[in-house]
């Protein structure tokens, strides 16, 4: 199956949010990939795999794709937003330019999709998400480096509550925890609480069965390394 679909979408109906992805934002984005995220995707694909199909979600200009070409192979893909970051990326080969909520990718084609600091970016998350797992090949799996909320902001961000339907969500908690203490529990209890008040049976093939947190120092931050695995 082809990994691109025969078409690839416009972006005339998110015009607004590409605005922000003009050439001088891309001039600011010169910082290479942080050797921290490295470290951990360096652990959880320590050797070469070639066959697999695999898609960097929002490579901007410190791109993963020399990373991910060195574990598997040739067919190593890279999307992004804005059109000037493609054109002036170094890493060339492979590249298109989408919207997350429109990915122009042929359904269960895409074995591993890798994103660093994306996600937090769009404003329909859900839709986002559905579109990974649309792409996942079963048994896929995607690994989305996003922002850690902090204890002491209210708002936790709209991130960990899309996430919440997924199988798994608890294991956030649990990396939150290890990194923070246990005085995180009472501010997720209060998500849990809000959460119950929003009933949804939708049925979700993602899960999470990974998450675990990274200190980014010259990020001053701190992220989740968060893997979803689409269900066979």
């Amino acid at each position: 199956m082809p990994l691109l679909q025969s078409f690839v979408p416009g972006l005339d109906h998110v015009r607004g949010v590409v605005g922000l992805y003009s050439e001088n934002y891309g001039k600011v984005q010169t910082r290479g990939v942080a050797d921290e995220y490295l470290d951990i995707l360096n652990q959880k694909y320590p050797h070469y795999s070639d066959g697999k199909r695999v898609l960097e979600l929002g490579v901007g200009s410190g791109s993963l794709m020399p990373f991910l070409r060195n574990r598997f192979g040739e067919k190593v893909f890279g999307m992004d937003i804005s059109e000037w970051i493609l054109r002036n990326n170094k890493i060339r080969a492979g590249l298109l330019a989408g919207v997350l909520q429109d990915l122009p990718i042929a359904p269960r084609s895409v074995d591993v999709i890798i994103s660093l600091h994306t996600f937090e970016h769009w404003p329909d998350l859900e839709r986002a998400l559905e579109e990974v797992e649309r792409i996942l090949v079963p048994g896929g799996e995607a690994t989305l480096v996003i922002p850690r909320p902090q204890v002491k902001i209210k708002q936790l961000g709209a991130l960990v509550n899309t996430m919440r339907v997924f199988k798994g969500v608890e294991k956030l908690l649990e990396s939150w925890v290890k990194t923070d203490g246990k005085e995180v529990k009472e501010v997720w209890h209060k998500l849990e609480s809000a959460w119950k008040k929003v009933e949804e049976e939708v049925e979700k093939k993602l899960e999470i069965t990974e998450a675990r947190t990274v200190v980014v120092p010259e990020e001053f931050g701190s992220a989740w390394v968060v893997t979803l695995r689409k269900g066979e």
